[in-house]
This record gives structure tokens, sequence and C-alpha cells, in this order.
């Protein structure tokens, strides 16, 4: 543009600092009654448990080093996939597992033996195995009394790795059953690997 000169602006330099800030935050948001900490993981073939298998390495049991883990990241529900081998053993090592850490725990057995389970500081309320429902690596359901004295409707998955379909499948037959799980003002979690 032929004879534009621009105009300087000048810096503005506040007199006054506010003493508050409005704020545009409702304050009637209700405040949790409590949280709940979750945790889970996918042990591969049983964190050794059960060792003699090529694809579980010679590295030997990793079950200490899984206890020391968990108590470190403290969950109130643990949901572990792929524990072969761990109804084995003299308790077996889902007892030795649970004894450690001071949980219960619902074991849901798959026909492939990569079996899945969920331990729980809360009290157990009900225990549903859902692997024959979902197929391949199995699933669970459990309801647990919350802190409160409410339900947590959990489920614990191990959904297909290799096949996106299969697994959008799984996972739409597992929401359904949390919306059976209870009435409305059940709370519901689902953890899946």
């Amino acid at each position: 543009m032929a004879g534009y000169t621009p105009v300087p602006t000048q810096a503005v330099i506040p007199t006054s600092i506010p003493t508050s800030i409005p704020s545009s935050a409702p304050t009637d948001v209700p405040t949790p009654l409590f949280t709940v900490r979750v945790m889970t993981f996918n042990t591969l073939f049983g964190a050794g448990v059960e060792p003699g298998h090529a694809e579980r390495g010679n590295s030997g049991s990793r079950l200490a080093d899984l206890i020391t883990l968990v108590k470190q990241a403290d969950p109130d529900l643990l949901g572990l996939q792929e524990l072969s081998g761990w109804m084995t053993g003299n308790p077996p090592a889902i007892q030795q597992f649970a004894n450690a850490l001071g949980m219960q725990y619902y074991l849901a057995q798959t026909w492939r033996g990569m079996n899945i389970a969920l331990f729980s500081k809360y009290p157990i309320l009900e225990s549903e195995n859902l692997s024959t429902y979902i197929g391949n690596n199995g699933a669970l359901r459990e309801v647990v009394q919350s802190p409160d004295g409410g339900r947590l409707n959990v489920v614990v998955a191990h959904l297909d790795p290799n096949n996106p379909l299969l697994r959008a499948c799984q996972y739409d037959k597992l929401r359904r059953v949390m919306e059976r799980g209870g009435n409305p003002a059940t709370q519901s979690v689902m953890m899946h690997w």
C-alpha cells in the first residue's frame, strides 16, 4: 500500500493489581466420596511361574518382582492377565500372591490356560467367569463393595490382540455385561489388555 505509515502502539501498563479474580467454575460440583486406585497388568505367560516353554524365556519366576511392583503401585483393584501356571504350587502361586498383597481374588480359568484374575482390597460380593462368553483369552466380572457401602461392577478382560474386529465385538459384549451388572447407582470399571 503506497503512502501507508504504520502507527506505533504503546504498551499498556496496569496501575493496580486486582485483589481477587472472579471464577467461572460452578460452586455446586459434588465432591467425590471416595477414590479407587486401579491397575491392570499382563504378566506375559504367567510371569515365569510355569517354566519350561521357549516363549517364556529362561529368566525363571518373576513373581517376587511382580509383588514388589504391585506393592509400590498400591492399587485397590488389580486385574491380571495371562496367569498360566498360577494354580500350581503349595500353596498355589495365586494364593501366595494374594497373601503377599493382603487382597481377595477371583480367578477365571480360560480354555487356553491363560487365566485372568481380579484382586481386591474390597469385599467381593459376586463373581462370574465370562471367558466362554467372549472367547479367546477370557474375561471376568466381579461386584465388589466400595468404601461408601455401594457396589462397583468390575470387568477384567484379555481382548484379542491380533484381530481389531474381534476385539471390537468382545468390547461391545463386555459393555453390555457392565450395563446389566446392577442398578443405575452401581459404578462400573473395565480393565483390559
